[in-house]
């Protein structure tokens, strides 16, 4: 049995293994654990890193104090958290990617969606994020591919322990987990359930497969040995893709769409900068900025409340009806709207909102933000025998995807890095996020703290965090909408240097979301 939590009650053995992991994810730091690592980190004279697993978070903080740039610490992040945290990323994961670059004061979309098998029904989605970050580090990295992995492949073979995030989602999971022979053999503790905090994970065959791409590169994935154990092993699970359609995989380089921020002295001239309209994401925060910025103030609770829910809602309506005008048509301040005089039905996205990402900025003034998705928790809830491989499910366009970067034309430097996650409800709150932040009138860890509200705009319900006769909840009932609690309502990590990043680092504060267990 290769994959496995580590099979011992012996104390001395259970030490080693997570003496092991701690020391893995520490690899190549001289000098202790390094810079902080928390839910905000402060400064920017190495770079700033902000994601949602700790382990990966430290691993790219040490790429950037090797001089690597904002691009090397996404790469390795992206491997060390398909280790530690394989409930959002896997090496079969899709995602797309914004990359600014300081020496061309450019910024680049990168899409490595997963695109879907030619065979229906039991067809293998081919995935794009092993060579999405090939090419993203051979594009804009400086460090050596091989070092950027060495990291994640040993924390493979000798085990990483479950973070609280991980061990809420392996709990979430769990049913869909143990139903399947290799997810349970990977994933379920000695006593047959999840393993809860702290609790070393070991995945020997992972490692191996991370071997190979480290040592023969990403098209080992795609066309070499690595390839063809894909096959083989899709093949014992059922599942269908073929050599070719795994060789043909290919990213694509794109131009983003820009929103022309102009409010307040220092934030006249702002790019926010996100994908373009063909993803569903980027039309829609698009919209919403315009709506938000036409609308004005959002100073009181109550007012801001119901404002993003309405917006939520028109954002449904656009999504159903291209090219709808006067979006804002019905509505009031002090009451909900009828769906029925907005001018067209909503259209509801049913994708998961379980995706994750990171963000990265270096001393140079580069920076990146992704986003990776394997359309589900766990994916569909199995994994590719015999390489530990998390299979993502095939349902969804991956149109919720949400990076952003802000450029500050006058400074030539980025402002904000960030990204949202949580399905149709990512452009509402990335727009709350950055209309408080870049406005200077709230901090950034203020702005992603704040309680948020959703309209998916099918049912016509307000969806809000918390008890839903909490204030967020009793302001929206006493305007006449239905009102519906819910846990949380996506996340959003980000980095913000209010004068600049390549200016003044100094000024910079990463932002890891408190709704992400730690």
């Amino acid at each position: 049995m290769l994959n496995t939590i580590a099979r011992t009650d012996s104390p001395a053995l259970r030490a080693l293994v997570l003496a092991l992991a701690l020391a893995t994810a520490a690899c190549g730091t001289s000098g202790g654990e390094g810079p902080p690592v928390g839910r905000v980190v402060g400064g920017g004279e190495i770079g700033l890193v902000a994601g949602e697993d700790a382990l990966a978070r430290r691993v790219a903080r040490e790429v950037l104090a090797r001089e690597g740039t904002a691009a090397d610490a996404a790469v390795a992040y992206f491997f060390m958290a398909a280790v530690s945290y394989p409930s959002r990323v896997s090496l079969a994961s899709g995602g797309l990617c914004l990359s600014y670059e300081e020496a061309e004061n450019q910024t680049r979309l990168l899409d490595f969606r997963n695109r879907p098998a030619s065979t229906e029904g039991n067809g293998l989605p081919i995935p794009g994020a092993v060579r999405g970050m090939s090419a993203l580090q051979a594009v804009l990295g400086s460090l050596a591919w091989h070092d950027l992995l060495v990291p994640a492949e040993r924390a493979a073979r000798f085990g990483v322990p479950v973070s609280p995030a991980l061990a809420r989602d392996l709990a979430h999971a769990s049913g869909t987990l143990l139903g399947n022979a290799e997810a349970r053999r990977l994933f379920a503790s000695p006593a047959g359930g999840m393993p809860g905090v702290g609790d070393p994970l070991v995945q020997f065959e992972l490692s191996d497969v991370l071997s190979g791409i480290r040592t023969r590169g990403a098209s080992d994935f795609y066309r070499g040995r690595t390839a063809r154990s894909i096959i083989e092993a899709a093949h014992e699970a059922g599942r269908v893709i073929t050599i070719e359609e795994l060789g043909a995989y290919a990213v694509a380089w794109s131009d983003p769409a820009t929103f022309a921020y102009e409010r307040g002295l220092m934030a006249s001239d702002l790019a926010v900068q996100v994908p373009d309209e063909t993803i569903d994401a980027g039309a829609s925060i698009l919209t919403a900025l315009t709506l938000l910025d036409d609308a004005g103030s959002m100073d009181g609770d109550a007012e801001r409340h119901h404002l993003l829910a309405e917006v939520a809602l028109r954002l449904a309506v656009a999504r159903g009806s291209p090219g709808t005008v006067n979006l804002m048509e019905g509505y009031s301040a002090t009451r909900a709207t009828d769906p029925a005089v907005l001018p067209g039905p909503p259209k509801p996205l049913s994708e998961s909102p379980r995706a994750t990402g990171v963000v990265t900025a270096d001393r140079m003034g580069n920076a990146v933000a992704c986003v990776f998705t394997m359309n589900g928790l766990f994916g569909d809830g199995s994994v590719l025998p015999g390489t530990g491989i998390v299979i993502p499910a095939s349902s969804g366009a991956d149109e919720t995807l949400l990076p952003v970067i802000v450029v500050n034309n006058v400074l030539r430097s980025v402002v904000l890095a960030g990204t949202a996650t949580g399905g149709s409800a990512s452009p509402v709150v990335m727009s709350q996020v950055l209309m408080d932040t870049l406005d200077g009138s709230v901090s950034l860890d203020d702005a992603v703290r704040r309680t948020r509200v959703h309209h998916p705009g099918v049912p016509h319900v307000v969806l809000v965090e918390g008890a839903p006769e909490g204030e967020a909840g009793e302001v929206l009932a006493n305007r006449g909408h239905a009102v519906e609690g819910v846990a949380e309502l996506g996340r959003v990590l980000a980095i913000h240097c209010p004068d600049g990043l390549r200016n003044a680092p100094a000024s910079c504060v990463a932002v890891t979301d408190p709704r992400v267990p730690d």
